[in-house]
């Protein structure tokens, strides 16, 4: 790591690729993070004329990252789309959440579809793995495993990292 005069450290890639042996596992609560629960009939054409994924990519297996747009292309959110069972989750930053949530809602009176803010259902952990390798996916899909009531979506990430949802 670099240090300047202002003490500020700088961790690269370099860095982190040196120190990756050494981490442990870790696992943190993302309190920070909420989660948009999009159910019914037309969830799944709803979000495809709104987001930026491709929504036939999201399936029990693959999560993915995408963005909502106005139609001058300001982005209102980025976050994770999952499918969780017959409804699809979105997990994005609380401090964005209520305004992403009210933008779809403009739309989604077209469809037959509910969005709810569904962060108090449920826990939302971060998790790292020491020594496990993470292979890119070139279509940023993500991988999804569910066991024991946790569903878990693993990053393309140089740590490992990825991401556990549990109903609370």
């Amino acid at each position: 790591m670099k240090q300047n005069k202002h003490s500020t450290m700088n961790f690269t890639n370099q860095d982190a690729m040196q120190h990756i042996i050494q981490l442990q596992n870790i696992a943190c609560e993302l309190g920070h993070y909420g989660i948009i629960r999009v159910h019914g009939e037309d969830a799944k054409k709803f979000l495809q004329g709104q987001l930026t994924c491709d929504m036939d990519k999201v399936t029990d297996q693959k999560a993915s990252l995408g963005g909502f747009c106005n139609v001058q292309g300001r982005l209102h959110g980025i976050f994770f789309t999952l499918k969780y069972g017959d409804q699809y989750l979105l997990l994005i930053p609380k401090e964005g959440l209520e305004h992403l949530l009210n933008k779809l809602k403009m739309y989604a009176v077209f469809f037959k579809v509910e969005l709810v803010n569904a962060s108090l259902d449920f826990q939302i952990w971060g998790h790292t793995q020491k020594g496990a390798n993470s292979n890119f996916a070139e279509d940023m899909s993500l991988e999804v495993t569910t066991a024991n009531g946790v569903t878990e979506v693993h990053l393309n990430s140089l740590f490992n990292a990825s991401f556990m949802i549990a109903e609370k």
